[in-house]
């Protein structure tokens, strides 16, 4: 028998049909959603359960497009015990010597010291500080979330779990050999994975930057991505270090790649950008997603937009360590319908909220229309779109409910900021505002 979710107002994120149902109820079925009836419709005998919310608003579960959920405890625990103080002191010296003449504070620096935490981890310790990631993604509404990583055991953790998870797979080089390498290594992993990937399970590419990978890496890629219809992502003119290092040689960032164990690669300055570059291997097409690209110019934006790529955004975090994103009337002019929000990692985030970071852009949309780009539009962006994104007909029930007080309305989504419930599936996992 089916299940009633009754509430003040349900958000679709529809793009063709009804946006707001008011004082309606979410009918769902063996996880899926079968309809949306008045409330006045909704007898108890009809269904297995009836679950009033009353004054709440239910919307979509929300899409987070780029997380390292692994970092979460990076700076605020360290790894017990004898051999793990040995591998931080070694770690710390090594951070010291790769990065010598690259000032303290720098994005550089930043990047370095991150790392350098969490290598200091045991595999207990980073297994422990994903999984209080993956937590605070679900108490902020997550349904869905594009994790970047490198280790298998996270693959292992994910695809046991309803969550729906975009995996994708960050990828170093610094030589032809080393490409080459890297490349089969992927390779290899994907074809042992896919035949253990659950429903809601996919993965994906992640060239980590053109800082980090060599251009015969990147080649191997494109052909792969093209021939196998895979998803990739890549940072891209985020940062001022990156963007000096690319066009005026400063060396800051490329330091970085000493302490990754990794050659220092020089720009490729036969191209007029680092958008010409991607764009003469074939990187640049709908199945790539840029993360950022902070620095890109409007005209390298709209070759982009040109080629199909997307964006994903995360302003909030972007603000506190760059000081700088992509203005949001340029973003709506080149990309409109094509970019979500991504939350990035605690380190450089006060807490994984999609809901926070789309706010923070100031979007001057209607509320039912700014949760389309954490909801609908990177579903689309991630290809899950018939499953997920919108509550509609046959799609499941992934969705979250936000309790408001009396003179509250579904406007007030931003004064809220955390669900009450949490839904994957039609299955609770989160329960007033705590872990199921």
């Amino acid at each position: 028998m089916a299940k009633a979710y009754k509430a003040k107002w349900i958000i679709t994120s529809s793009n063709d049909g009804e946006q707001i149902y008011e004082d309606s109820a979410l009918i769902v079925e063996n996880g899926i959603i079968t309809d949306i009836i008045p409330n006045d419709n909704v007898y108890g005998e009809v269904f297995e359960e009836v679950l009033d919310y009353k004054n709440a608003v239910i919307t979509p579960g929300f899409i987070n497009l780029c997380s390292k959920l692994q970092y979460t405890d990076v700076f605020k625990t360290k790894s017990k015990g004898f051999f793990s103080k040995i591998k931080r002191f070694i770690f710390e010296w090594h951070k010291f010597f790769s990065m010598l003449g690259v000032p303290i504070g720098t994005y550089s620096y930043h990047l370095a010291d991150v790392e350098k935490e969490y290598k200091s981890f045991n595999k207990k310790d980073k297994i422990s500080s994903f999984k209080n990631g993956l937590k605070q993604a679900l108490l902020s509404g997550t349904t869905c979330i594009a994790e970047v990583c490198k280790e298998k055991f996270y693959f292992d953790i994910l695809n046991k779990l309803p969550i729906k998870t975009f995996l994708f797979f960050e990828l170093f080089s610094d030589s032809e050999k080393s490409s080459k390498n890297e490349y089969e290594k992927f390779k290899t992993l994907i074809n042992n994975l896919q035949n253990k990937l659950s429903n809601s399970t996919y993965i994906g590419i992640y060239p980590h930057s053109l800082l980090t990978v060599h251009k015969k890496l990147w080649e191997y890629i494109s052909n792969y991505a093209r021939e196998n219809d895979t998803l990739l992502m890549t940072e891209l003119m985020e940062s001022k270090d990156e963007y000096e290092w690319y066009y005026n040689n400063r060396p800051d960032l490329s330091y970085y790649n000493l302490f990754l164990g990794l050659k220092r690669l020089p720009p490729e300055k036969e191209y007029e950008s680092c958008v010409e570059y991607l764009d003469s291997m074939g990187i640049l097409n709908h199945n790539t997603i840029i993360k950022n690209g902070n620095y890109l110019t409007t005209k390298e934006l709209r070759v982009l937009s040109e080629r199909g790529v997307k964006i994903c955004l995360s302003p909030k975090t972007n603000k506190k360590i760059f000081d700088k994103f992509q203005p949001k009337e340029t973003v709506m002019e080149y990309f409109k319908e094509n970019f979500g929000f991504c939350t990035g990692d605690l380190p450089e985030n006060d807490y994984l909220s999609p809901l926070e970071e789309m706010y923070s852009f100031n979007l001057n949309l209607p509320t039912e229309e700014l949760l389309k780009y954490i909801t609908i539009y990177p579903a689309k962006i991630l290809r899950v779109d018939n499953i997920t994104g919108s509550l509609e007909k046959d799609k499941h029930a992934d969705f979250n409910v936000f309790k408001l007080t009396k003179k509250q309305t579904y406007n007030d989504l931003r004064e809220i900021k955390f669900p009450a419930d949490v839904y994957i599936m039609g299955h609770r996992v989160v329960n007033k505002g705590e872990m199921d």
